[in-house]
């Protein structure tokens, strides 16, 4: 059996769970929040705003990184 094989098998064991929420006004306002408090620059809270908006369009993103940093100094 190909490994492909036993992941759609496995996916398909796991009961259905509806889509976890995306709340982009949310994101809109923590980065927002990060721009006025000084935690991030106007330049990387700019690159957080667009490669969030990469990711709802399905576009690719040319710098991850910055979600990283966004994701971090939200759990952080």
């Amino acid at each position: 059996m190909k490994l492909t094989d036993l992941l759609e098998a496995e996916e398909q064991a796991q009961p259905q769970q509806p889509p976890l929420p995306i709340d982009l006004a949310k994101i809109q306002n923590v980065i927002n929040q990060l721009e006025v408090s000084k935690t991030a620059t106007t330049v990387i809270a700019d690159q957080m705003r667009e490669e969030i908006q990469n990711l709802v369009s399905g576009r690719q993103t040319d710098n991850p990184e910055v979600i990283l940093q966004l994701l971090t100094l939200v759990l952080g």
